[in-house]
């Protein structure tokens, strides 16, 4: 079945945290997107990271069904929803926002709603008159920034209790591999210095030239240097229990533990900085990511993650030292590569070109 997709009029919304859509949408568009994920709230992945469960009252959903159908009914706020940035793309030129249904031509499963389940439950099967929702839309945001906009709306409308929000806050506040991974994005996007400066998609669409990779995958081939299981790491910290060491055979698949047990964030971001600072000095040219080259870009990006981890495996004594760009650079000095073999014709697009690249970092192990 082939992909399908919706057409939004919309507007761009600039706040700090990043650039979100306000959109109109019509119940069964709405609900189309998302009731599937208020179905999920038994195994919700955002509630699996505030460590709580937002269960659906049942009596609330009946009362809104009936309310409605009213004459004078009307929701003035608007649900939350977040997609993938795999789903969606914004037309600065139309003012469209275009979501994509997943190959099998389904939208059930692409959204995930951060405020406003009951509503989307109670409008499940509307038939009445026009009844237009004012949809606020995230895209492409990695689970951290979901769980800030989750806690602070509901702080603001105190539709859940302040003692609970209060206390997202402080599960905010302990460690856990997709903070750590968040954190560190973060100072690769915006660290004076840093090759990644101003090139990371902070909500999954470029705000500026230049940008590259969204925050998400960063974060995920970070953690990936971290743990073997983000969630029980961090629902461990979140109950004060501290993570056993590091063995051996755990930090030859996860380089970084150690450091991150140890609470040495800060050593671990300095590793990443140092590498692709090597990276950079190394094929200066295609670093600036001209269309079509795959060096700085998402799948460039996860080869270069897995090579760093592998070298830094194999190269590490105690597992929490901070090797400096010179170290990298003489692996890559062994990479048989130039600047101008980072075409197309060699990597080719996706999937394919990403394993011909790990194929020649693996080479120089």
């Amino acid at each position: 079945m082939a992909t399908k997709s919706i057409k939004l009029d919309g507007l761009v919304v600039s706040q700090p945290i990043g650039e979100f859509y306000v959109v109109v949408m019509e119940p069964d568009q709405l609900t189309s997107l998302a009731v599937a994920d208020v179905r999920k709230l038994d195994d919700n992945e955002l509630d699996k990271y505030l460590g709580i469960q937002r269960r659906l009252d049942k009596k609330r959903v009946a009362e809104i069904k009936q309310y409605v159908k009213g004459i004078d009914a009307t929701f003035p706020t608007s649900v939350l929803l977040h997609i993938s940035a795999e789903n969606a793309e914004w037309d600065d030129d139309s003012r469209k926002l275009t979501i994509f249904s997943n190959q099998d031509g389904d939208f059930s499963e692409i959204a995930h709603i951060l405020d406003g389940q009951h509503r989307v439950a109670g409008l499940e099967g509307y038939s009445g008159p026009t009844f237009q929702l004012c949809v606020c839309i995230f895209i492409g945001a990695d689970i951290a920034d979901q769980a800030s906009i989750f806690s602070t709306v509901n702080l603001a409308q105190t539709k859940v209790s302040k003692s609970l929000v209060y206390d997202l806050y402080e599960y905010q506040k302990a460690r856990s591999p997709q903070k750590t991974s968040h954190n560190i994005a973060i100072v690769m996007d915006r660290r004076e210095g840093s090759p990644y400066l101003g090139k990371i998609k902070r909500l999954g669409f470029a705000t500026k030239p230049g940008q590259m990779l969204t925050q998400a995958t960063v974060v995920e081939e970070l953690m990936r240097l971290i743990t073997r299981s983000e969630t029980q790491d961090r629902q461990d910290l979140m109950k004060g229990k501290k993570l056993l060491p590091a063995t051996d055979a755990e930090l030859r698949k996860t380089p970084f533990r150690k450091m991150f047990i140890a609470g040495q964030d800060s050593n671990i971001a300095l590793n990443v900085l140092n590498f692709f600072l090597a990276v950079e000095a190394r094929w200066p040219t295609a670093w600036e990511g001209n269309k079509g080259v795959i060096l700085p870009k998402t799948n460039g990006f996860k080869s270069l993650m897995w090579a760093l981890g592998e070298w830094y495996s194999r190269n590490m004594v105690e597992g929490d030292e901070v090797f400096d760009a010179k170290v990298f650079g003489s692996y890559l000095q062994k990479v048989n590569l130039r600047d101008e073999d980072f075409t197309t014709d060699l990597f080719k697009p996706g999937s394919t070109g990403q394993a011909t690249f790990k194929d020649y970092l693996r080479e120089a192990l």
